[in-house]
Parts: structure tokens; C-alpha cells; sequence
């Protein structure tokens, strides 16, 4: 039986992000071919004023890249290799759309984006 194109994805508990008091708390969904997290990093996670650590936007990137390859293959993974290009400041407090792309039977883009574009 085919899975719905927008559902949530529950998956085993990760580190305690999702239930800790200071977790990050994302939830994800498959909308088809993609893997969605609309997300807003809290001001505690800044770097320059109103901007967030580039360790933060790294990690949730790695979140979500993790989350897309539970679907895609099935189980949980670890990362092996994260790549990631800054070509924007990522603000802080803003709702955001976190996304990663299944192709060819592997995750291959990531991207975000203001959910006001």
C-alpha cells in the first residue's frame, strides 16, 4: 500500500531533541519526493546579533538529512559526511522551512527558506 504524500514521520528518539526541555524539538513530513521541517531557531542559538551559529544551521541540516534517510532506507543512520554551503545568514526566531530531497534512492539537497518567500 503506498504511503500518503504528506504525513508525519515518527521516528525513535534522537539524543532527546525532540522531548528534552532544551531540545530543538523538530517534527518532519514527506511531501512526496521531499522530506519537510518547518522549524524557527529560538535567539539562544545566535551568532552575530539576530543570526544563527552556523553550528546550529549545520545540525539541523544534519537532522533533517538523517530524517529523509530513515525514509529511504528504512532505518535509522548516522552521518558520515555533511557538506554545507552558507550562501545566506539564517535568521533566528523566523519560521523556516527545512528541506531534503530523496533522488535516486539517496538523500542529495538540502535547502531552507524563509516560510515568508
Amino acid at each position: 500500500m503506498a504511503e500518503p504524500e504528506d504525513h508525519e514521520l515518527i521516528l525513535p528518539e534522537s539524543g532527546g531533541w525532540s522531548t528534552r526541555a532544551d531540545g530543538l524539538r523538530m517534527r518532519f513530513w514527506r511531501r512526496g519526493d521531499r522530506i519537510v521541517s518547518e522549524h524557527t531557531i529560538p535567539d539562544a542559538y545566535h551568532g552575530p546579533p539576530g543570526m544563527a551559529h552556523g553550528g546550529i544551521v549545520a545540525t539541523l541540516f544534519d537532522e533533517i538529512s538523517c530524517a529523509a534517510a530513515a525514509w529511504v532506507f528504512g532505518w535509522f543512520v548516522f552521518t558520515g559526511e555533511l557538506t554545507v554551503r552558507y550562501q545566506h545568514p539564517v535568521p533566528v526566531e523566523t519560521p523556516l522551512q527545512w528541506e531534503a530531497r530523496r533522488r535516486d534512492g539517496a538523500v542529495r539537497r538540502q535547502r531552507t527558506r524563509s516560510l515568508d518567500e
